[in-house]
């Protein structure tokens, strides 16, 4: 695999991470709170993260989940 394939392949992993805090944060802004069932989609589909990012950002999303 070529390195920009690569690249562009973490990006839109990357992308969608993103886009899941977006949407749980839309929800608790929305509602001022997260059904444990929100939450749980939210956990899984942000459990990438831990090996797209550098430590801030799962910890970012550690207390988005609490």
């Amino acid at each position: 695999m070529s390195r920009q394939k690569l690249n562009l392949e973490r990006y839109d992993r990357r992308l969608r991470v993103y886009e899941e805090v977006r949407k749980i944060l839309s929800i608790i802004v929305r509602d001022a709170n997260a059904g444990t069932e929100d939450l749980l989609k939210f956990r899984t589909a942000v459990s990438e993260a831990d090996f797209l990012f550098g430590p801030e950002i799962p910890e970012y999303i550690d207390q988005i989940y609490k």
